[in-house]
């Protein structure tokens, strides 16, 4: 079974309104109504007792969606999770829980197989709408976590910025990236590797490859991406009062080619190496054989000529 992104809002509107809302925008109602045997899992009120252990729970029957809700709703401080059913094929399955202080973790999670950055990317937009759509004021991106239990618990999980967590194949090696870091990623890639008859850069796998080898040869070198990456942001908003990714693209390339010459005021030999490096990445991820993860379908092979024989 591929492994699942979990996309978290936390709101301190535990009302009606809120979660109609919330279930009219993301769940199939009808197919989740009747909860069949289903029992409601209810943390215990003791803060002492472990929110983990099945046997500090209390359970209950769930009986339907409408009467789950109406228990969350009378008693604020339980806690307790339900999964539904998505109205919408982008979206796998939806999270709703409520938890003992009186507050709402809005869940969406959606299959995390394939391409790594895209998926991070749309898990972003579709945490950006549930912030906006439902008043959320912490949102979490994380690989198969269940929902924190309170607000406390939510800081504790994010107390970075919102994060996507990019996993090895056996899921026990996390490699991140802050989905800003990502998005200038991609941003300085397609300057590297603009489009043209051909796919970008980052179209074509480039992202795909840096995942592999964040895993293994770069892992080493993540940390120098990050502050890269940040350092590059950075500039452009003191450079052109907005960040890079919001750049039209001449401005971008204006600035990566003045920290290529090396003529920024503020660190020009870091990020003229950062840049330097991100270069030579970017190009082997783009023509290094497609078993690597870049160079998707030999686009770049077709672009030059080469011709795999035998």
């Amino acid at each position: 079974m591929s492994p699942f992104l979990d996309i978290y809002g936390l709101t301190k509107n535990r009302d009606a309104a809120t979660i109609d809302r919330f279930l009219d925008t993301y769940v199939d109602r009808e197919a989740s109504e009747d909860r069949g045997d289903e029992e409601l899992m209810l943390a215990p009120l003791d803060d002492s007792a472990d929110l983990g252990r099945l046997e500090d729970a209390e359970w209950e029957p769930a009986l339907t969606l409408t009467h789950s809700i109406e228990r969350g709703l009378a008693y604020p401080r339980r806690s307790f999770t339900i999964h539904l059913k998505s109205k919408r094929a982008d979206i796998n399955g939806v999270i709703l829980s409520f938890t003992k202080d009186d507050q709402l973790v809005l869940g969406l999670y959606i299959d995390d197989e394939g391409m790594w950055a895209e998926n991070a990317l749309r898990a972003k937009a579709l945490l950006d709408q549930l912030v906006e759509h439902c008043r959320c004021y912490l949102g979490w991106i994380v690989a198969e976590e269940p929902p924190p239990a309170s607000e406390a618990a939510f800081r504790a999980a994010v107390a970075h910025p919102v994060t996507s967590y990019f996993y090895a194949a056996d899921r026990s090696i996390a490699v991140t990236l802050t989905l800003r870091q990502l998005e200038v990623l991609r941003a300085a890639v397609d300057r590297i590797l603009p489009s043209d008859d051909f796919s970008s850069g980052w179209d074509a796998g480039v992202g795909d490859y840096l995942q592999r080898q964040f895993q293994g040869d770069l892992s080493g070198l993540i940390g120098f991406y990050r502050v890269g990456l940040d350092a590059l942001d950075a500039e452009a908003r003191k450079a052109n009062g907005a960040g890079f990714v919001e750049l039209d693209a001449s401005a971008q390339d204006a600035l990566l080619s003045r920290i290529d010459r090396g003529t920024l005021m503020d660190a020009p030999t870091f990020e003229a190496r950062f840049f330097r490096l991100l270069v030579e990445h970017a190009m082997e991820g783009y023509y290094s054989d497609p078993g690597n993860g870049g160079n998707r379908d030999g686009a770049a092979w077709r672009m030059i000529g080469f011709e795999v024989r035998g």
